[in-house]
């Protein structure tokens, strides 16, 4: 990258020149990420911009912006003092000079608490880079990256094993019939949030109770959301086409937690993903997650992956043709969820489709999780 300045970016350029001159964004933070997951998800973000991996270079009177061959990351850690210490960081910050001749362009002073996981995140970018709204997105992508980070890890609890491609996949299915249907989305209503945090709840509860012996443990679990709408022009589903983003979603999980309240947690955090964009960052952020999975092989996906569909369009009679039912199936990935499923309504009833690795469980295993997972949604009515 080399482009030429702007004419406002000249303007800021110009005004840095006589003082510092720059935005400092500060995040106070509770529960907050460990330092080395905030930096990981730094240099994860930097990849990604090309402004945060670069330079002001001034040849014959003209500023471009280049490219830094090897950019270093600008990550400062310091032990939090007390819950005022960020302003007096950010005060020395923006009078402190960003060099743009070296670069990058921007640099992070993380300040953290183990004692109680509070913390201070202050990010000074050069003007010339960023303006509010660029800023304000960033925050949210950082915080979104950091989740996605700490989702990798267990915290020394069970971590699912990595397999090779030999394993064989294997499916299961279940029909649950008109009236439970109808209960279980009758339930769900009542209680404010969608099928599919209930089934995400379930399948949870009945892997920990199954796979992890019931211990309290952060689970991951994966949902699909469609980009469809947001193509322009907006894409009918009549379209064949991918258009979907893959969203990883964190709670803590014990094999005797109360179903309705970590269902509730669930959907609170898918629904506020849904409503922020998580799904336009999660999009952008997905090759570079299957590009790290398939490399590294030294982490699984999650723990378990739902994708529901919904009421379908698929019609029960045809002229002479009945359809007497409907199923699908993605293959099982040895990187990817202990126990995946698809969940669809077709002629009123709900069909649930798993699949599974038989390096990962047998099918007494399995059956047991699915015979698991239909006794938590009987006694969530």
């Amino acid at each position: 990258m080399k482009r030429e300045l702007g004419t406002f970016e000249r303007a800021l350029v110009i005004a840095d020149q006589n003082a510092p001159f720059h935005i400092v964004s500060v995040l106070n933070l509770e529960n907050a990420p460990s330092p080395h997951i905030l930096k990981q998800s730094l240099q994860i973000l930097q990849n990604r911009h090309p402004f945060l991996r670069s330079r002001l270079l001034h040849e014959k009177g003209t500023y471009y912006f280049a490219k830094l061959v090897e950019p270093a990351l600008p990550f400062y850690f310091l032990p939090r003092w007390n819950a005022d210490h960020w302003i007096y960081i950010t005060e020395v910050e923006l009078t402190k000079r960003i060099d743009t001749s070296i670069g990058p362009l921007f640099r992070c002073t993380y300040l953290y608490s183990a004692a109680d996981e509070r913390a201070d995140i202050i990010l000074s970018f050069y003007h010339s880079i960023v303006d509010a709204s660029s800023v304000s997105q960033f925050l949210h992508q950082l915080l979104v990256v950091c989740e996605f980070v700490y989702q990798m890890q267990t915290r020394g609890k069970r971590v699912p094993p990595v397999h090779s491609h030999a394993s064989q996949g294997h499916v299961l299915s279940i029909q649950l019939r008109e009236d439970f249907t109808a209960s279980l989305v009758q339930r769900a209503h009542k209680e404010g949030m969608t099928l599919n945090s209930v089934l995400n709840t379930a399948m949870l509860l009945a892997v920990n109770r199954h796979l992890y012996t019931g211990q309290q443990v952060p689970m991951q679990t994966v949902s699909l959301a469609s980009l469809r709408p947001y193509v322009e022009p907006p894409l009918g589903d009549e379209d064949l086409a991918s258009y979907i983003s893959l969203l990883r979603h964190a709670v803590l999980v014990s094999g005797g937690a109360d179903f309705w309240a970590l269902a509730r947690r669930l959907h609170r955090k898918i629904d506020s993903s849904l409503k922020s964009g998580d799904k336009f960052v999660a999009a952008t952020l997905a090759e570079s997650l299957v590009r790290r999975l398939t490399r590294s092989k030294s982490f699984r996906m999650a723990a378990i992956a739902l994708n529901y569909s919904g009421v379908v369009p698929v019609q029960s009679v045809y002229g002479g043709i009945r359809v007497m039912g409907l199923h699908g199936f993605v293959s099982p990935y040895d990187l990817g969820p202990e126990l995946s499923a698809e969940a669809l309504i077709f002629n009123n009833q709900l069909f649930l489709d798993f699949v599974y690795l038989e390096a990962d469980m047998s099918r007494e295993e399995a059956n047991a999780i699915v015979e698991e997972i239909k006794s938590i949604l009987k006694s969530a009515l």
